[in-house]
């Protein structure tokens, strides 16, 4: 498996905020269990936005070659329901499907 490519998806998904189901594609779920490792550096549960910086930094030049928006702070704080800095997979996930269900009213 592309790591490369995991963390392109990982970082994408974090930016996009239409996604256009309820349910998350379980190819994009098991991708981003995976990038959720490869960005984690401390070993603790879930990312924190130091760690998706980092992701970032790492991936820059591929990210820009092939035109993928990184998150802003403010996409990751977003996404972390519970405001305490740490974006579980579990909360990136619910605020994933609590976007589709948003791009469906409108």
């Amino acid at each position: 498996m592309n790591f490369s490519f995991l963390v392109f998806t990982f970082l994408a998904s974090i930016y996009s905020t239409t996604v256009l189901r309820k349910e998350i594609p379980a190819e994009l779920m098991e991708k981003e269990m995976l990038a959720f490792g490869v960005c984690d550096s401390d070993r603790m549960v879930g990312l924190t936005w130091r760690e998706v910086e980092e992701c970032e930094e790492r991936f820059a030049p591929a990210l820009a070659a092939l035109n993928i928006l990184t998150p802003s702070k403010e996409d990751f704080d977003a996404a972390d329901l519970n405001g305490d800095g740490t974006l579980e997979f579990e909360e990136w996930k619910q605020w994933g499907e609590e976007q589709g269900e948003e791009g469906e009213e409108t």
